[in-house]
This record gives structure tokens, C-alpha cells and sequence, in this order.
């Protein structure tokens, strides 16, 4: 915590005659009573289930294996007359 912050802090609760953590407690509670809804609804990420693990060969710690196997699954791609 922000050294000045905390003793801002400090200064309030004797002030009001309080402890910190009273302090606290009474902030906290009036800024989660005061809670602003998310600015946009939450959305369900969707979770692939088919096969699981990376295909033999291909590094995911490497940006350049990973170029390479999505230049070849392109190249595949291609050669069937897929999309991608």
C-alpha cells in the first residue's frame, strides 16, 4: 500500500475515533454497495472438445513453430481446396 495513502488512512480513523480496519471495513462496504455493473454483459467463451494436445512436432513455446505448422495446415488447406 501507498505509504502516503496509508497514513491518510491512519489520520481519517483517529479522526472519526475509529481503527483502521474500521475504516476500511466502512469504505469498503460503501463502495461495494455502490458497485457499477460491468459495461458489457459477460460472454460464454466456447470450449472446444474435440481432440486434446498439440499436433506431435509443433513447439507452442515457439512463435516460429507455430508459423511453420499454420503455414503447412494453410498449404493443406489449399491443396483440398479448403478454406483454411
Amino acid at each position: 500500500m501507498d505509504d502516503h495513502l496509508l497514513f491518510e488512512a491512519k489520520r481519517r480513523a483517529a479522526e472519526r475515533g475509529q481503527t483502521l480496519g474500521e475504516l476500511v471495513e466502512d469504505h469498503l462496504r460503501e463502495g461495494l454497495a455502490h458497485s457499477v455493473p460491468p459495461l458489457r454483459p459477460s460472454v460464454e467463451i466456447p470450449v472446444y472438445h474435440g481432440r486434446s494436445g498439440v499436433l506431435p512436432g509443433v513447439d507452442i513455446t515457439s512463435s516460429a513453430s507455430l508459423l511453420v505448422a499454420d503455414a503447412y495446415h494453410a498449404a493443406l488447406a489449399v491443396e483440398h481446396g479448403c478454406d483454411g
